[in-house]
């Protein structure tokens, strides 16, 4: 039977004890190319030198998330900080960004659905979104 609950429930209490711990960093900035605030959730290795280069993860979330997606609801950083102390998984970077496009032409700001946008508009969203992705995330 499919259940919405997540499953890393089941690991609370056994990531937090005895492993060295990564930090988070929650994000605002303003998107010149999207013309709005957006948000990104940074997590990084126990241990993190900024004078070292990273292999960086980019996790996008579903639909009805955001940035903070991740991190409140799939406890992403004790997953990494487990896999890391386990040798399960190399130290990286792992960014969440805020992947919901939201609006241009005929649909209202702050409209999560594409679902009744024209698709001259569906164009202009994704094309936006990707250079947006491309240029201000990465």
């Amino acid at each position: 039977m499919w259940s919405m609950s997540k499953p890393m429930n089941l690991c609370h209490g056994i990531f937090f004890n005895k492993i060295p711990h990564g930090r988070i960093l929650i994000e605002k900035f303003y998107s010149k190319i999207l013309k709005q605030n957006k948000g990104l959730t940074i997590c990084v290795p126990p241990g993190y030198e900024p004078s070292l280069e990273y292999p960086v993860l980019y996790l996008l979330h579903g639909a009805s998330g955001d940035y903070l997606t991740w991190y409140f609801d799939e406890n992403m950083d004790n997953i990494m900080d487990y896999l890391i102390s386990e040798g399960r998984a190399t130290e990286m970077i792992v960014a969440m960004p805020d992947g919901n496009v939201l609006t241009s032409g005929t649909m209202k700001i702050g409209d999560r659905s594409t679902a009744a946008a024209s698709p001259e508009d569906r164009k202009i969203m994704t094309e936006k979104h990707n250079k947006y992705f491309v240029e201000e995330v990465m």
